[in-house]
């Protein structure tokens, strides 16, 4: 799409419920313990959706205590196909995860 000055561009929109991700970073085993790290939301177009915070989800935050390092609450994100990637003490994992929109879902991505 290209847009310029001084001319009409039609853009369609769609809304739907979003759903909340819950990514857990563990260590590999049925018994792994959690792990600290970081998590990447990538959609089909290539963007990172994880670094997307609204107020709701800072005052969600701050009231639970602040950020942990090994869960993570991510969203409302839109239906569709996204790669999951977590990055701890210098591994990474890449888990791909399909939301139909509304609700939660929660994810465990076990790392060796």
């Amino acid at each position: 799409m290209t847009v310029r000055q001084d001319q009409t561009t039609p853009v369609e929109l769609s809304l739907g419920e979003g759903t909340i991700l819950w990514v857990q970073i563990k260590e590999s085993g049925k018994d792994g313990l959690p792990l600290p790290g970081s998590v990447r939301v990538i959609n089909e177009q290539g963007h990172d959706m994880a670094s997307m915070l609204g107020i709701a989800d800072l005052q969600f935050l701050y009231a639970r205590g602040g950020f942990a390092d090994n869960e993570h609450r991510l969203g409302p994100l839109p239906a569709g196909r996204y790669i999951v990637e977590v990055h701890s003490a210098g591994r990474t994992k890449r888990k791909p995860v399909i939301l139909h929109g509304g609700g939660e879902r929660r994810i465990v991505i076990r790392l060796r």
